[in-house]
């Protein structure tokens, strides 16, 4: 941008615009508005981690005629009375901000200054009715646009983050209180849902085993009958072995056995469900493990070298921490 010498502050006659390389400024802190504006952004960013969010629009018709950025020129006039004020404000080159006037009232058809160059006072930029008008709403536009997308982004981005991380502070060290003793979880806050929970463990035996178990020739009897309902017994017990687990009113339970002859094992599965407020998988998991034990007992007197394990949680649902699939 070529101009004249200022008189009284401002630009006198003769201006011719040349075009320059000037992607201008994407934060600033010229007023004491911008600084703490940036400060409330940053002090947001750091509570949250290094993610952060900021929206921002744009209008257009053949191009985009109207940013966040026209608008804090058109204030920036209307606080400094001039363009060249707005421009040593916004931190942006004359020419740049001349250029964005133009291309917001060709595409709008709005005026948005009305200029004086000159004069006993100099020369003075104000905003028009009209413009004050269309700046007023663009800000409300701005603002209801800021609001959706911080709430989509909460929701999106950092209600699950936040979720994770308070569910693994609820079940970290859980049972020990602050001095390290022994607890009980409290429970008497949580809601009500419905908990199912699946388990799952193998025994491997020889062929004399499992040959005796298919034909039913075992002296103790009814292997996988027995330890069906040692199994079931056993769920509904588990609070009576495992010393910090509730005592629960299971509403189903049942053991299955699966056996393959080709690789000598019997694989049994336990599921239990109910309508409570703490989860089943312990009672699944000890009804497994006293099923394979109660096999083992039954069938010890022909190998006692049977061996028991892969005993793990298959799949659970309900509660806080919702599903979980092995």
């Amino acid at each position: 941008m070529e101009r004249t010498p200022r008189r009284n502050g401002c630009v006198g006659e003769g201006v011719r615009e040349i075009e320059v390389e000037d992607p201008g400024v994407l934060l600033d802190t010229n007023t004491k508005m911008d600084y703490e504006s940036l400060l409330a952004y940053e002090k947001d960013r750091q509570k949250r981690g290094e993610l952060a969010f900021r929206a921002s629009i744009s209008l257009s018709r053949e191009e985009e005629c109207f940013s966040a950025l026209t608008a804090d020129f058109l204030e920036a006039v209307a606080e400094s009375g001039s363009m060249l004020g707005a421009c040593q404000i916004r931190d942006i080159s004359y020419s740049k901000g001349w250029k964005m006037l133009k291309i917001a009232e060709a595409q709008l058809g709005i005026q948005f200054l009305e200029r004086q160059t000159g004069g006993s006072k100099g020369g003075f930029s104000v905003l028009t009715p009209e413009g004050k008008v269309f700046l007023e709403k663009f800000r409300r536009m701005e603002a209801a646009v800021q609001a959706a997308a911080e709430a989509a982004f909460e929701k999106i981005f950092l209600e699950p983050e936040e979720e994770e991380r308070r569910i693994q502070m609820e079940e970290k060290l859980t049972h020990f209180d602050e001095k390290g003793n022994a607890i009980m979880v409290d429970v008497t806050e949580k809601k009500i849902t419905s908990r199912t929970a699946t388990a799952s463990g193998k025994i491997h035996v020889n062929e004399a085993v499992m040959k005796a178990v298919l034909e039913g020739t075992v002296a103790k009897g009814d292997v996988l009958g027995v330890a069906r309902v040692a199994g079931i017994m056993a769920v509904k017990q588990t609070a009576h072995l495992i010393p910090m687990c509730h005592t629960l009113l299971i509403t189903k339970c049942s053991v299955d056995f699966e056996v393959d002859e080709k690789e000598l094992t019997i694989k049994a599965l336990c599921t239990a469900k109910l309508e409570g407020k703490t989860g089943v998988e312990m009672e699944a998991l000890t009804g497994v493990s006293v099923a394979l034990l109660t096999i083992y007992d039954m069938c010890k007197a022909i190998d006692k070298r049977m061996e028991i394990g892969e005993i793990h949680l298959d799949a659970k649902s309900g509660g806080k921490s919702g599903e979980f699939v092995r």
